[in-house]
C-alpha cells in the first residue's frame, strides 16, 4: 500500500510538473507573441501631412500599444501566480509525504529538472530584456535621427521663407516710397494745371476785350469814311468849324489806329501764349494720364505684394506649426491650429487667383 501511494504521489508530481512545464511553455510563447506585437507597434510611423486622418491613425497605434502593454503585464502576473501556486502546493504537502518522497529518485530528477528549467527561464528573460532594450534603443535612435532630419529640413525651409519675407518687405517699402514720389509729382502737376487754367481765363477775357475794341474800330472807320465823303461834298468856308472837328476826329482815329496796332500786337502775343499754354496743358494732361496709369500699376503691384507677404507669413506660421507638431505630436490644439492655417492658406490662394483673373480681364478690356 505504501509503495502504491508513493508511486501514485510520484506520478501525480510528475504529471503536475509536466502540466506546469506545458503551462510555462504556453506562457512563454504568449509572452513572445505579445512582445513581437509590442515591438511592431513601437515602430516609428512616418508623419506624412498629405495622408488623411494621420493623427487618428497614430492615436489608434498608441492605444494598441497601451493595450498590448496591459496584456503583457497581465500575462506576467499570471506567470507569477502559477509560480506561487507551485511553491504553495509544494509547501502545503504533509511532512511525512515530503520525507518519503524526498528520497524518491524520480522526485530528485524532477527537482533538478525544474531547477534547470528555472535557470533557463531566468536566462531567457534576461536575454529577452537585453534584446528588447537594444531594439528599443535602435528604434529610438532611428526615430530621433529621423526627427532631427525633419527638424533640419524645417529650419532650412523656415530660413528660406524668412529671406523671402525680407525681400518682399524691401520691395514693398520701395514701391511705397515710389508711390509717394509719384503722388507728390501728381499734386505738383495739378497745381500747374490750376495756374495754367487761371492764365487761360485771363487770356480769354483779354481776347474778348480785343474783339470789342476791333468792333469799335470798325465803327469808327465807317464813320470816318462818311465824314470824308461829307468833307468832299461840303468843302466851303462856313464849314471851318466842321473841318476843325474833322481834324480832331482824324487825330482820334490815328490814336485809335495806334491803339489798334498795340492791341493787335498784344492779341498776337496772347494768342501765342494761349497756344503755348494749350500745348503745355496737353503735355500735362498726358503726363497726368501716364502718372495715373503708373499709380494704378503700382497699386496693383502693391496689393499683389501684400497678398504675397500675407501668404509667406502664413507659410511661415504653417512651418512653425509643423515644427511644433514634430516636437509634440500629441497636441490636439496644435492639430486644430494646423487645419485652420491650411484652410486660411487655401482661402488666400483662391482670393489671389480671383484677383489675377480680374486683372487679366481688365487688361483685356484695355
Amino acid at each position: 500500500m505504501a509503495q502504491e501511494a508513493l508511486a501514485a504521489a510520484a506520478l501525480s508530481w510528475q504529471e503536475r510538473a509536466e502540466r506546469l512545464e506545458q503551462a510555462n511553455t504556453r506562457l512563454k510563447n504568449r509572452v513572445a507573441e505579445v512582445e513581437e506585437s509590442h515591438r511592431k507597434s513601437l515602430t516609428v510611423v512616418k508623419n506624412v501631412p498629405a495622408l488623411p486622418n494621420n493623427h487618428v491613425f497614430t492615436k489608434q497605434l498608441v492605444d494598441e500599444n497601451h493595450a498590448l502593454r496591459r496584456e503583457t503585464r497581465a500575462l506576467q502576473r499570471r506567470l507569477m501566480q502559477v509560480r506561487n501556486q507551485e511553491q504553495t502546493a509544494t509547501s502545503l504537502t504533509s511532512s511525512d509525504l515530503l520525507v518519503v518522497l524526498a528520497q524518491h529518485p524520480l522526485l530528485q530528477e524532477l527537482k533538478t529538472h525544474l531547477k534547470d528549467l528555472e535557470v533557463d527561464l531566468d536566462r531567457l528573460q534576461q536575454e529577452n530584456e537585453l534584446l528588447r532594450g537594444e531594439e528599443d534603443q535602435e528604434q529610438l535612435q532611428a526615430s530621433v535621427d529621423a526627427l532631427l532630419q525633419q527638424i533640419k529640413v524645417l529650419e532650412a525651409r523656415y530660413q528660406h521663407l524668412e529671406e523671402k519675407a525680407r525681400t518682399k518687405t524691401v520691395l514693398y517699402q520701395e514701391s511705397t516710397s515710389r508711390l509717394e514720389e509719384i503722388a507728390t509729382q501728381l499734386f505738383e502737376a495739378q497745381q500747374q494745371l490750376a495756374t495754367q487754367a487761371e492764365k487761360l481765363q485771363v487770356h480769354s477775357d483779354q481776347t474778348s476785350q480785343l474783339d470789342d475794341l476791333q468792333q469799335e474800330l470798325h465803327l469808327l472807320r465807317s464813320e470816318n469814311v462818311k465824314l470824308n465823303e461829307t468833307i468832299a461834298t461840303l468843302s466851303s468856308r462856313p464849314f471851318d468849324v466842321l473841318s476843325k472837328d474833322l481834324q480832331k476826329k482824324n487825330l482820334c482815329i490815328v490814336q485809335l489806329e495806334e491803339e489798334k496796332r498795340t492791341l493787335e500786337e498784344d492779341l498776337a502775343k496772347f494768342q501765342a501764349d494761349c497756344i503755348a499754354t494749350r500745348r503745355t496743358n496737353d503735355q500735362l494732361r498726358r503726363r497726368v494720364e501716364d502718372i495715373s496709369a503708373e499709380v494704378k500699376d503700382l497699386a496693383n503691384e502693391l496689393t499683389l505684394s501684400k497678398t504675397q507677404c500675407e501668404q509667406k507669413t502664413m507659410e511661415i506660421e504653417v512651418a512653425q506649426l509643423q515644427l511644433r507638431f514634430y516636437t509634440a505630436p500629441d497636441d490636439h490644439n496644435l492639430m486644430s491650429a494646423i487645419g485652420k492655417a491650411i484652410k486660411d492658406m487655401k482661402k488666400q490662394q483662391f482670393v489671389k487667383a480671383e484677383d489675377q483673373r480680374a486683372q487679366a480681364k481688365s487688361y483685356e478690356c484695355k
